[in-house]
């Protein structure tokens, strides 16, 4: 009697009932959403892209649905989070933006385009090809095995040895952010270095975060009260939806890799709160900031007269509008299986496979441009724009989506490989930094590693590879600082495991 009620009590205990009902309730979500589309009108071509739809969310669920039945601190949270990237980017924008079209619609960033169901099919098919290379590469024996001959964190930080590197991360982003914005271009310096030490005050709070979520600090906590209102507010008057959501974002995803829990009220909360911001951030760009004209240091040099006019926007506008353009506006800011039929369905058509020339781009991007001057822009936003979006006379850069920029390179065998390789590195990422009790340092790195490879799987793949490992540099420099300074081995923490032959950072 008293065990059953110990292990009832186990917040780190198992759920194997919870992978029936989850699989039953998958079902049955299918069954309903395609009952619901055929009620609606749904028919032909936009049947199948909603049968397409529903196959890519179910898939997307599945890490998440089988980590029920592990304990918290043997699940797969990493891939867990980075295949709900899929729904967001390869789901969502098929229920709201394409199965709703009449006739052509144009891929949202993709002027133009005009997009036929047939090639919404043939993106969602490749999507599910990649989405099942990513689960297989995830699940071989490639990736655990890789990780004996890689280093891990081995050495926890002392609480207060995390806030000081906090409080002296969220400062210096701070000021990179504010230098920005008051005319100091230090992307001159290079774009990974801009990227990185710009994003220091984003990478803080994620610290704070992971030190409350472990320890219960109420310092920590008392600090992201202060941090991230603050990064917020000046986020609005920048009209950038990232810099708005962005803090709040980095603590749930904190939270979550702490604690390897997902909760349904987290993600309906982040969708609702994103469909909020939306519209004031568009307000915001398009009058305050009279379309991108104006700077963000123009709106702050009168901080009332800016939230007063945010104010009357959202008072004014009728709620079903408010609501409806702002749904509108994340779907279409997420969209990535638009971008990604546009690249499948006009290469090589319109453009020849790049054959590996955009991808090898990453090499380059680790060469600092103060040595280099001359060395070639590593995004390729600028070359999809002139070739597969708006046109040479419109200046912008268009995202392509890595899936797209793999196909754009080798076609299909370059979606199953670069997948398979997706799969390969999260499970190196998970075994290194999240088996068993990770450090404090390994969680930053996890926390680091997820926010650019979920965020930038929208983008350009070498940039986004390139910014991730040199987001890890200052981490490891970081670890350096504080072992040195704490030279006592810390004590690992209960359910840690042994010693599996991996170097360790020390």
């Amino acid at each position: 009697m008293l065990a059953a009620v110990a292990k009832s009590l186990d917040p780190d205990r198992a759920h194997p009932e919870r992978v029936t009902w989850a699989l039953v309730g998958i079902s049955v979500l299918f069954f309903v959403g395609l009952a619901i589309g055929v009620s609606v009108g749904v028919r032909g071509e936009d049947l199948v892209e909603l049968i397409l739809a529903l196959v890519t969310a179910a898939l997307s669920l599945l890490p998440l649905v089988l980590d029920q039945a592990r304990r918290p601190s043997e699940r797969h949270v990493l891939l867990s989070v980075f295949a709900l990237v899929f729904i967001l980017g390869f789901v969502l924008p098929v229920f709201v933006i394409f199965i709703p079209a009449q006739g052509p619609e144009d891929a949202p960033s993709y002027s133009f385009s005009a997009l036929y169901p047939v090639d919404i099919i043939r993106g969602q098919l490749s999507t599910i090809l990649g989405l099942v290379c990513l689960l297989i590469g995830y699940a071989s024996p490639a990736g655990r095995a890789l990780t004996a001959f890689l280093p891990r964190f081995r050495r926890d930080w002392p609480p207060p040895a995390a806030l000081a590197v906090a409080i002296l991360m969220i400062p210096f982003g701070w000021s990179i952010l504010l230098s920005g914005l008051f005319g100091l271009n230090l992307a001159s310096l290079g774009s990974g270095f801009y990227s990185v030490f710009g994003s220091s005050y984003v990478y803080g709070i994620a610290l704070l975060s992971i030190v409350y979520a472990r320890h219960k600090s109420p310092t920590a906590l008392l600090m992201l009260f202060v941090v991230v209102p603050i990064t917020s507010f000046f986020g609005l008057f920048t009209g950038s939806k990232t810099a708005v959501l962005i803090a709040g974002a980095m603590v749930v995803l904190s939270i979550i890799l702490v604690q390897r829990r997902i909760r349904a009220r987290w993600l309906v909360l982040g969708a609702l709160t994103a469909t909020f911001i939306f519209p004031v951030t568009m307000f915001v760009r398009a009058d305050i900031l009279q379309q991108n004209t104006l700077s963000a240091a123009d709106a702050l040099r009168n901080p009332g007269a800016t939230l007063t006019r945010v104010a009357a926007f959202m008072t004014t506008s009728k709620p079903e509008e408010y609501f409806m353009d702002g749904l509108l506006a994340v779907v279409g800011r997420m969209d990535c299986i638009g971008a990604a039929s546009v690249l499948i369905r006009d290469t090589p058509g319109v453009a020849p496979f790049q054959n590996g020339r955009t991808l090898g781009l990453f090499f380059v991007a680790f060469i600092p441009r103060a040595i280099w001057p001359n060395k070639p822009t590593i995004t390729i936003g600028r070359y999809i724009t002139d070739v597969y979006g708006s046109g040479p006379e419109i200046d912008s850069s268009t995202a392509p989506t890595q899936l797209g920029e793999l196909f754009i390179n080798f076609g299909y065998p370059g979606i199953i490989g670069g997948m398979l390789f997706y799969g390969i590195a999260l499970r190196i990422a998970h075994e290194l930094l999240l088996r068993g009790r990770p450090t404090t340092p390994a969680l930053f790195a996890a926390v680091v590693i997820i926010l650019h490879l979920g965020t930038g799987f929208q983008g350009d793949t070498a940039n986004n590879w390139a910014v991730t490992l040199i987001s890890l540099v200052p981490i490891i420099f970081a670890h350096v600082a504080v072992t040195t300074l704490f030279p006592t081995r810390q004590r690992p923490l209960a359910g840690f495991e042994p010693s599996s032959g991996n170097p360790a950072i020390d």
